[in-house]
């Protein structure tokens, strides 16, 4: 994306829509008009990633759950309190990010499921958590969000 006007352009399903999605997501938390946290499923998690991630779970090395990372790069310096290097490639700037991704805390629980003999039909939503933070890593609420004010 470039400062300024951006334009998308695609075929049907080429992801346009999804992409306003997940800017949506990112600046509001919310999805579908209801909050992430009350709306989180494995609906949300590209299917391929999922079956991938599924058969993983029927060798010798087994994926970590898959997780979504959306990050929003603001402009340069417009919003003090959101500079910092918290964003995936570390480097300074001006942002905020939601993760969606498993939760360590339910490692043990985790474990006990895969190796049960019960088959996993789909990624283990309810052991993950969301995280959105500013690049600051200060913790982000929308009304806090000076671009959607």
């Amino acid at each position: 994306m470039n400062e300024g006007i951006n334009i998308l352009v695609g075929n049907n399903e080429a992801g346009k829509t999804t992409i306003l999605e997940a800017i949506n997501l990112g600046l509001s938390g919310l999805i579908n008009g209801r909050y992430l946290k009350n709306e989180l499923s494995q609906y949300l998690f590209n299917k391929a990633v999922e079956l991938d991630y599924l058969d993983s779970l029927k060798t010798k090395s087994k994926k970590i759950p898959p997780h979504i990372l959306i990050e929003i790069f603001l402009g340069d310096n417009d919003y003090p309190s959101f500079i910092g290097n918290g964003n995936s490639e570390r480097v300074k700037a001006c942002g905020l990010y939601l993760k969606i991704e498993f939760d360590v805390e339910y490692q043990e629980a985790y474990e006990a499921l895969i190796k049960s003999n019960e088959e996993v039909l789909s990624i283990p939503i309810e052991y993950y958590k969301i995280t959105w933070q500013s690049f600051a890593r200060d913790g982000v609420f929308s009304r806090i969000i000076p671009v959607i004010q």
